[in-house]
């Protein structure tokens, strides 16, 4: 079970991975992608899948990253929200310290 498991996730972040080498070549969001990840990763997950793409070269890449975390934290649970701003956070004050 535990490996069927790890399949999925890993499967789940190859689609995050193919979704970033889309939206880099196109510049276009692919909405029904972005709900499946969403649906699929808790937070914590999600930011650890995504932090490749926080500190990306392109500013719209990382702009999708952040975008997808703020998405995620909307309905997150209260614990989880937390996770979710201290990213957020961490982002902003990287932005301004450039």
């Amino acid at each position: 079970m535990m490996v069927l498991a790890s399949c999925h996730i890993n499967s789940i972040a190859g689609e995050i991975d193919d979704y970033f080498a889309q939206y880099r070549q196109t510049g276009q969001s692919d909405y029904t992608v972005e709900k499946k990840i969403l649906s699929e990763f808790n937070v914590e997950k999600l930011t650890e899948a995504l932090l490749p793409y926080y500190s990306d070269t392109l500013s719209a890449v990382k702009a999708k990253a952040y975008y997808l975390t703020y998405k995620k934290g909307i309905d997150a649970p209260e614990a989880e929200r937390e996770i979710v701003v201290n990213r957020l956070v961490k982002g902003f004050l990287i932005q301004i310290a450039v």
